[in-house]
Order: C-alpha cells, then structure tokens, then sequence
C-alpha cells in the first residue's frame, strides 16, 4: 500500500504519498549528477556520501556503461535508473512504505518474463534502453546478482539518512501538500516549482491520470529542490522535493538582478553617453556641460544618466576644485556585462540547506 496521509484526507483522483523507494530511485538520479557534473546542485548529503563511499560509487555508476547500456544512443548519458522503478512496477512496490524489502522485491522482478510497459513520460529513445537494461538483467543472472549487491550496499549507505532525516522532511512535504490542497485544486499552482507540471506535453497523462485516481504526489524527502515525473501503467508520479518553491523564487531574483543591469546599458543615449566615457582623454568629453553640450541635451538629463551610470559602478568620478570628470574603463564594462549574462544564463545556485548530513 502507499505511503499516504490517510484515506480520509485524500481529494478525489490526486493522492498525496511518501514512498521510500521512489524517494531511492531520485537519490541514484542525484549522485549521478553529482559524479557527472560536480558543479551542479545537489543536497550536501549526497556531496558527502560520494565522498565517504567512493570505490561503492563508482562501482555503480560503472556498472551499466561496462554492460554497454550507460547512453542513449545520440551519445548522452542515461543517469536514472528507470528498470528499477519498472521492476517496482512489476512488484507492486512502488509507492511501498518499507524501501528494504520492497528494493529486495523490484529486483527479484527483474528475473521475471514480462513485457516492459509503456512509460508515457519518456521518450522512445529512454524506453528502449530500459526495456535493454530490463533484459539485460532477465538473461544474465550474475549481472542481476550484481546489481543486486550494488543497490543493496548503497541503500545500506542512504537509509541512515532516511531514517534520520529524508522521512521527517518527506512527512513535512505532505503534510504542507495536504493542507494546501484544501484550498487549490490546480496542480500547476499546487506545486509552482515543479516545471514538469507545467509542460504542455504532459498535460493529458496528468488530466487522465487524476480522472482515474492514478495521479500521485510523491514527497521526496531526500530531494532536496528536486522535481520528478514518471508514468506507468496505473501511475502517474509527481515528485516533489521541499525546496522546488524556493528553487523558483531564486529564479525570479536572479532574472530581476541580470534585468536590473540590462536597463542599466538599455538606454541608447545613456550607453552613448558610456562609449564616450570608456575613451575619455583631452579630446573626448568628460564633465556633466560637456556631455550636454556634445549630445545636445540639458545638463539635469545628462545628471540622470551619470547618477544611473555611477550607481551601476560604471563611471568613476574625479572632483578638481569646483569640476568633476568622470571617466569609465572597458574591463569594468565587461564585468558588468558578464555578471548579466552569469545570472541569466546560469542553470541554479546551492539553496541553504534543509537537511544536514548524517
């Protein structure tokens, strides 16, 4: 049975649920991330895990590129570990209580014959390399035993974060869901965060989903501002991690910072008023009278573009006696500049902590 709230505090077609193996499956999809691109997110505890357990780790993360099955086939690596949720499917432990027994059951599955579901949420080219990874464990038994021994030893390593920590917050997750779901029926807005909610392409799994009360939300206690969506026969899983709010309120702060700089340069008399600066010797003009005459304006205006310029650290005034210059260098330009693009262009930022390490 699911991890859930309770029956009675359940809305018609959406469940609320706290499943452990799920909650697994995320953290496997963490430490990937962790191994492949260090720079990016991710919650300290999976940070301090890799580094306590690393000959474990990379033993796992080497295991299905040694069996040829670590990419999808335009060369990008696969970092989820989509059969174990197939072989949960299977077992009928996906949303179970228990993460133990119920990893012992999903991958005792894997030697069954069965066909791989569809996986509405994946493309074709994921759905293959499951259904080869699936059959790939069916056939040879000591890939399975192996794999097997991998899982087990790493959820031997996770559970005591789980139980220390991943299970409180994963309880405070759906308890906040629960409460917020008495008053907002939309899921967009029920989780604001999660932008695979928002992607038109899954809007009918999830419409379907909820019209059959298959549509759960899985709080990831161990996720930290992670996101995740996954579809099979019978279920549709949002997850969602207890920071996915906050993930896009920092993306809201850093478009307002990089649009702050740009309406700084967004000007075309002010950025003119710059250029003249950034060149400034005995043949350029450098006073407040001398912009406004050279650009045929009054001084006041140009005194609006030099306090807009001189609040942005963009021009460097120098007083002598009763006349201040001002003068502008190409390298603080470029910084500026730069800094616009960072705060743009840049895919996240380390949120404070929720949970520390065990």
């Amino acid at each position: 049975m699911p991890s859930e709230i309770g029956p009675d505090q359940q809305t018609p077609g959406l469940h609320i649920a706290i499943a452990p193996v799920i909650d697994f499956h995320f953290a496997l999809f963490l430490l990937g991330r962790h191994c492949v691109s260090p720079d990016r997110w991710v919650p300290t505890w999976i940070a301090e895990l890799d580094a306590a357990n690393r000959a474990l780790v990379d033993e796992l993360m080497s295991f299905w590129p040694g069996h040829g099955l670590g990419s999808l086939p335009g060369g990008d690596l696969y970092r989820e570990w989509g059969e174990l949720l197939v072989g949960a499917w299977r077992a009928g432990v996906l949303l179970a209580p228990d993460a133990g027994p119920a990893l012992d059951r999903a991958i005792d599955s894997l030697a069954e014959q069965f066909e791989t579901p569809p996986l509405p949420s994946e493309p074709q080219p994921v759905w293959t390399l499951v259904n080869e990874r699936v059959a790939c464990l069916r056939q040879d038994a000591a890939a399975r035993a192996r794999y097997a021994a991998l899982l087990r030893q790493l959820w031997a390593v996770v559970e005591p974060y789980w139980e220390q920590h991943g299970r409180r917050e994963a309880q405070a997750i759906a308890t906040e869901l629960q409460a917020r779901l008495r008053n907002e029926q939309d899921l967009r807005r029920l989780v604001p965060g999660n932008t695979f909610v928002h992607k038109d392409i899954f809007q009918p799994q999830i419409a379907a989903a909820r019209e059959r009360g298959e549509l759960y939300l899985v709080a990831l206690g161990l996720g930290g501002e992670g996101a995740l969506y996954w579809a099979l026969p019978g279920f549709v899983v949002v997850g969602v991690g207890s920071g996915v709010g906050e993930k896009l309120a920092r993306r809201r702060e850093r478009a307002e910072r990089a649009a702050g700089r740009f309406k700084v340069l967004s000007d075309p008399t002010r950025l003119a008023i710059l250029a003249e600066l950034l060149h400034a010797d005995d043949h350029n003009a450098t006073t407040v009278s001398e912009l406004a005459s050279l650009f045929s304006l009054s001084q006041p205006t140009v005194s609006v573009h030099m306090k807009t310029l001189r609040e942005a650290g963009l021009v460097t005034p120098e007083r002598e006696g009763n006349q201040v210059s001002y003068s502008a260098a190409e390298a603080t330009l470029r910084e500026f500049v730069e800094g616009a693009l960072e705060e743009t262009l840049r895919k996240g930022s380390r949120p404070p902590e929720a949970m520390p390490g065990a």
